[in-house]
């Protein structure tokens, strides 16, 4: 009698909030008081969504909502979600579209060691080893040139962005 047990793999889980703090940390990216307005910015601009631990079937956790500032007199309050066991940073198809167009197009920008370099220039700057109008100038230089390859290379990237589905006049009598 030989009988046998199938498991399937499943994907690694997401990338926790505090892995993502720890490697920013790691490339001098951020200061403990703008990390989390970096990780607010991601959220707003529907890059990523930050979810609870990922379910046994390999589909992504609840979606963890932002809590609004408290309201002084507020209307009814709201029922809280329940503290899930550890946030993840769940990748959103614009956000997955707009890397896809970086790495395409300047690969060097998703690499964190350019926004390290920045960030020592600040602190260069704050501790007066350099000018600011020095760093300002070869900055503005610098993205200015990477501005101008985005602008001239854009018909590269539209596939990123252009609407799919039959909704979008690509089928269905449109």
């Amino acid at each position: 009698d030989t009988r046998t047990n199938t498991e399937y793999t499943k994907p690694p889980d997401y990338l926790q909030e505090s892995e993502l703090i720890a490697l920013m940390d790691q490339h001098g990216i951020g200061t403990d008081a703008s990390i989390p307005q970096h990780i607010k910015n991601i959220c707003d601009r529907h890059y990523v969504d930050v979810c609870g631990p990922m379910q046994e079937d390999g589909q992504r956790g609840q979606i963890i909502q932002m809590r609004k500032p408290f309201k002084k007199g507020g209307g009814p309050q709201q029922q809280q979600q329940p503290k899930p066991t550890s946030r993840h940073m769940v990748p959103r198809p614009f956000g997955l579209a707009f890397l896809a167009c970086f790495e395409e197009l300047d690969k060097e920008l998703c690499d964190p060691k350019i926004r390290a370099y920045m960030e020592q220039q600040v602190t260069k700057i704050a501790t007066g080893e350099t000018d600011k109008n020095d760093v300002v100038e070869s900055t503005l230089k610098l993205f200015h040139e990477k501005f101008n390859d985005f602008r001239n290379n854009m018909a590269r990237i539209e596939r990123y962005f252009a609407p799919k589905g039959d909704n979008y006049g690509g089928g269905m009598g449109m």
